[in-house]
């Protein structure tokens, strides 16, 4: 991966497609690996005390990394300038994965991870590697058969860019749960 390898591996809720997200032909790699729109951003996997390396932390931020890392919220922010504009252009989406391959792979790379599902855009997640499309796992560079996922749906995103706070996709992490730490949009 040091040199622009991908993986494919599980992580606590769906297979994820991982590469080095500070090698812009690995992100482009990535792309082209889920057919996937330039402009649509990715989120990007850190160690929880590398988050502030890469995203703006408010407050909120704060509470639900405490709160929730490594696990099953992944948080909007303002990026920082380490973050490349082919990531995306103001915001950043942070992930820090409780499985312990991933935080493996994170850590002997030393470099935060394009993380992404293992699907074609539009199709559903896979929670077992029977479940990924098998010109994707060809074109990967090395594949993880972890058995089948933990939660089989994808993280809660919540956007902190925004006061009070809008969750874009609820997952394992209810909204009852989010409102006892921080405002959530109604």
């Amino acid at each position: 991966m040091k040199k622009g390898g991908t993986v494919i591996a599980p992580t606590d809720s769906v297979y994820g497609l991982f590469g080095d997200a500070l090698n812009e032909k690995t992100v482009e790699r990535i792309r082209g690996i889920k057919g996937r729109d330039g402009r649509k951003p990715f989120q990007i996997a850190v160690l929880e005390q590398d988050a502030g390396k890469y995203g703006k932390l408010n407050e909120s931020a704060v509470k639900l990394i405490e709160r929730f890392w490594p696990g099953d919220v992944n948080l909007i922010v303002e990026k920082t300038t380490l973050v490349p504009d082919y990531i995306s252009e103001s915001t950043v989406c942070l992930t820090c994965h409780r499985n312990k391959t991933i935080d493996s792979i994170v850590r002997g790379v030393g470099r935060p991870l394009v993380s992404t599902s293992v699907n074609l855009s539009g199709m559903p997640p896979a929670v077992r590697i029977q479940d990924i499309q098998k010109e994707i796992r060809e074109r990967a560079d090395f594949v993880i058969d972890g058995g089948e996922t933990k939660n089989k749906k994808p993280n809660t995103i919540v956007d902190l860019t925004v006061n009070p706070a809008r969750i874009i996709r609820e997952g394992p992490v209810s909204r009852g749960e989010l409102e006892h730490l921080i405002q959530i949009e109604q």
